[in-house]
């Protein structure tokens, strides 16, 4: 069962559904022992803070460096700093140095075009989705309802696709 989450750094629905990418995954693991299961994350920068863009950056250049969620994870928990702070760049720098990142290649990385290209087209793809807020969720190609974005919300329609896909 593929999921699809849809998320940007800044999501205050997001931050009261998970406190992290790696509790979500572990309670999702916990309550469905037996199912194989995958996730596509897609970063989209909505415009409801000036630095929305750069936080995605953020994350996807630490993902070079195999620490996305990490720095994901850090960028909600910090959110209050750097989405007000006058250069936000200063603190991302500082967080890579927090998650062990070699420094110059993560400022290299928020600067390239493949970085660019990415957070790019998870815009196009969350676009061509219909995806207007985060976090979106899809299980099975259909998004989940905002009322349905909570731990037994999510356990139902996960609990639901299974039981659809279950031979008789």
């Amino acid at each position: 069962m593929a999921r699809d989450r849809f998320t940007f750094a800044g999501s205050p629905t997001r931050r009261s559904l998970w406190r992290s990418s790696a509790t979500l995954s572990a309670h999702l693991a916990a309550s469905f022992p037996n199912q194989s299961t995958s996730w596509n994350t897609i970063i989209i920068p909505f415009g409801s803070h000036q630095h929305a863009q750069e936080a995605a950056f953020a994350s996807e250049a630490a993902g070079l460096q195999g620490r996305f969620w990490e720095m994901h994870d850090l960028l909600y928990r910090e959110q209050a700093a750097w989405s007000t702070a006058a250069d936000a760049r200063l603190l991302f720098n500082a967080y890579a140095g927090m998650l062990g990142l070699k420094i110059d290649r993560f400022k290299k990385d928020m600067e390239s075009d493949e970085v660019k290209r990415r957070v790019t087209s998870d815009q196009q793809q969350g676009a061509a989705l219909g995806v207007t807020v985060t976090p979106t969720i899809f299980i099975n190609n259909r998004a989940l309802p905002p009322a349905s974005l909570n731990a037994a919300g999510l356990r139902a329609a996960i609990a639901a696709a299974i039981k659809a896909k279950s031979p008789p």
